[in-house]
């Protein structure tokens, strides 16, 4: 297992950075991640500590594919920007552009919604057609009389759960709520 420590300067966030390839090493990253978040939720916490996945470099294939990427370029402004995955709460489709949503900000992404989505694996979930969320920055859930859900997200983001994507939202998050 490899652990690569990234301390921004200009953030008060540490990144950790696993690339795990047995299972072995992936349960040891689920532990580190139990732990840290429990890190996180403390009152003198004065920094949050992000965990990022990432496949065996030496595994990676040309093409971008399956969480081998852990950066993506973020448009804002006139800046070009280096975006870590991990720091991606939810990608949108707005005015027909995909979005990063972060919490410093919103960024421009050349790539397509459908390509994001084979690219960050199993931390994000696609809640509707024009939006994938981060399940860690799911901060709370609203449900209606009518029975739709309502996902609000650590950065503010809210958005509902298309009826089509309804029962995978709720086994991969909620469990198996019937």
């Amino acid at each position: 297992m490899k652990l690569k420590i990234i301390n921004n300067a200009n953030s008060e966030r540490i990144i950790l950075e696993l690339t795990a390839q047995t299972d072995r090493e992936k349960l040891l990253e689920n532990k580190l991640r139990e732990l840290i978040a429990e890190y996180n939720r403390a009152e003198n916490c004065s920094e949050d500590v992000l965990v990022c996945s990432r496949t065996d470099e030496n595994n990676s294939s040309p093409n971008k594919t399956e969480a081998n990427v852990t950066r993506l370029i973020g448009y804002r402004s006139g800046e070009i920007r280096p975006i870590l995955i991990c720091d991606i709460s939810c990608f949108t489709i707005e005015d027909s552009k995909l979005i990063a949503h972060t919490r410093s900000g919103k960024y421009k992404l050349k790539e397509r919604l459908w390509e994001i989505e084979g690219l960050v694996g199993e931390d994000f979930i696609k809640i509707n057609q024009s939006c994938l969320v981060c399940i860690r920055n799911v901060l709370k859930f609203d449900t209606s009389i009518g029975g739709s859900l309502k996902v609000v997200l650590d950065t503010g983001y809210e958005d509902y759960v298309s009826r089509r994507q309804m029962k995978t939202v709720k086994t991969r998050i909620l469990g198996n709520i019937k």
